[in-house]
């Protein structure tokens, strides 16, 4: 199983890859600004609906997207994105985790996380859901070339 530590720096993996399409969606669907840059691949985990911004329907800018949410407790993720253009956008899946018959125990975050968000605490600090998020980012890097096989030092 994954560290925590492991899990925070995927999360930033994963931030780093999406926040930029994340951002532009998030404006786009709100009417306040108009992005037309392509964008391959967005993920959502636990996506929370925030003023004025909606995050449900995914603009035809982004080629795919995937949305991983839990539905207890008192913050907890949007059940359903959906395509603004089914043409060029490609739903994934909408990914539910429930917590409450397996809770996990979430190491490293404050007291207040683990008692008044605790759901949505959880789903942030799953490997299971993390390596889910990292196997789809993985999946639209380029192969790493292995330098041993291009050498001819390869086992």
């Amino acid at each position: 199983m994954p560290s925590i530590a492991r899990c925070k720096s995927l999360r930033g993996f994963a931030a780093l890859t999406s926040r930029v399409c994340m951002w532009r969606f998030s404006k786009i669907t709100t009417g306040r600004m108009r992005i037309e840059k392509f964008c391959s691949s967005s993920i959502q985990v636990d996506s929370i609906a925030k003023p004025r911004e909606n995050d449900e329907v995914i603009p035809a800018n982004v080629a795919e997207a995937a949305n991983f949410y839990q539905a207890n407790g008192l913050l907890h993720g949007r059940p359903q994105i959906r395509a603004e253009d089914q043409e060029r956008t490609r739903i994934l899946g909408n990914f539910r985790y429930d917590y409450n018959a397996n809770s996990l125990r979430c190491e490293g975050y404050p007291w207040y996380d683990r008692v008044f968000t605790k759901y949505h605490t959880e789903i942030e600090c799953d490997p299971a859901v993390w390596n889910r998020v990292e196997g789809l980012i993985r999946a639209k890097l380029p192969p790493v070339l292995d330098k041993n096989a291009l050498s001819g030092n390869a086992e």
